[in-house]
């Protein structure tokens, strides 16, 4: 009777290992390496996408920033997608705070998860500064008073038209090659309603990686 007890006991051990070890092998083949970047990619994104949308507020608060030993008025506030050096920056004019993302080709901004050995996150496609001006301000209601600019191209010189837009491109590369980036995510910037939109890719063309369908 004891001997059949103890095969018993064996019998469920074993069937026991089994089930773990069918439902390690399944959690192994839903999240693999492969959707391990594609995640480690999205938390990059995200990261800087929700710390946009918070600046942004500062902005309609009129957020001040403590430097040195006071609080400071800001001039301006700005958004650069700088293309050349690959970072995403947030900026408080006249003062020394700031927030900057680190994206390819360096390997410091491990915090955001922007890029690892086997994948990295792309910038593109153009330079890109936003400045938005104080939105409480006693000038506002002039005609030359301009909330939202835009500045493009390399030297960030070039001024856009006031009620302009665009759109900058992240990319998620599975590989230290930029050769094959999938677009997964853009920032429009729309001057006529001074806001900053996300969208995300619904569908990709498999023939060249580009994003066929965005989000609405």
């Amino acid at each position: 009777m004891m001997d059949f007890k103890r095969w018993f006991t064996l019998v469920e051990m074993i069937i026991v290992l089994l089930i773990i070890w069918l439902i390690s092998w399944a959690l192994w083949k839903m999240f693999t390496y492969k959707d391990v970047t594609r995640a480690k990619y999205g938390t990059c994104y995200l990261h800087i996408d929700s710390n946009i949308t918070s600046f942004f507020e500062y902005w309609l608060l009129q957020k001040q920033v403590y430097s040195w030993d006071k609080y400071e008025k800001v001039k301006n506030y700005q958004v650069v997608f700088n293309v050349n050096t690959q970072k995403v920056s947030l900026i408080y004019s006249w003062t020394d705070q700031k927030k900057i993302y680190i994206l390819s080709w360096d390997f410091v901004d491990s915090l955001n998860d922007c890029h690892g050995v086997g994948y990295h996150t792309l910038l593109s496609w153009e330079n890109l500064k936003v400045v938005i001006n104080p939105w409480l301000n006693p000038d506002q209601g002039k005609q030359d008073w301009i909330w939202m600019t835009l500045y493009t191209w390399n030297n960030f010189t070039k001024k856009l038209s006031a009620w302009a837009t665009w759109a900058v491109y992240f990319y998620y590369c599975p590989g230290a090659w930029t050769k094959w980036c999938l677009e997964r995510n853009k920032i429009e910037v729309d001057t006529r309603t001074a806001l900053f939109k996300s969208y995300f890719c619904e569908d990709v063309d498999i023939n060249n990686w580009k994003c066929i369908k965005w989000s609405k």
